[in-house]
């Protein structure tokens, strides 16, 4: 039986096993700046950079999430909530999403995604949502216009 473990070149990784990289795709528009991502090791190269046994061999899920802040007009928050929960979202690799508001009146989308390459192909239709309710948003900068989006792979994750 072939080792996959056994035949993987394990690139040096700096202290603990961690390397970074920056990645251009992690602003939603304009990708106005890169994201550091710090890589974990793989469960197979676990053995190699310590000496740990690794019980069992997983698959290694890659997920990314994007966020996108928005400010509301006053007196158009039900409209805007009605209006978000109506778009369609059948995205493509879209694990799921959810709508916050923060104490300070701003409202907030975050989204659990297969991909990066999956936000990027939703970005047409999310844009085309966005639209149905861009005249219930306030513009947040010159520079940002009425939405602030983010989007990078996950460098920790947690489930209970």
């Amino acid at each position: 039986m072939h080792d996959e473990a056994a035949s993987t070149q394990v690139q040096p990784r700096g202290p603990a096993g961690l390397s970074k990289r920056s990645s251009n795709g992690s602003r939603f528009a304009g990708d106005r700046k890169a994201a550091t991502v710090l890589c974990l090791p793989l469960a197979s190269e676990l053995h190699r950079i310590h000496p740990v046994e690794v019980a069992s061999h997983r698959e290694v899920r890659m997920t990314a999430y994007n966020c996108v802040r928005f400010r509301v007009r006053p007196g158009q928050e039900e409209r805007f909530e009605q209006l978000f929960r109506s778009a369609g979202r059948d995205f493509e690799g879209l694990r799921k999403m959810a709508l916050s508001k923060s104490a300070d009146g701003s409202y907030f989308s975050i989204a659990e995604w297969e991909s990066l390459e999956a936000i990027a192909a939703a970005r047409p239709m999310m844009k085309a949502n966005l639209d149905t309710f861009r005249d219930t948003l306030l513009e947040l900068s010159q520079d940002l216009g009425v939405t602030d989006p983010i989007s990078g792979e996950a460098i920790f994750e947690m489930a209970r």
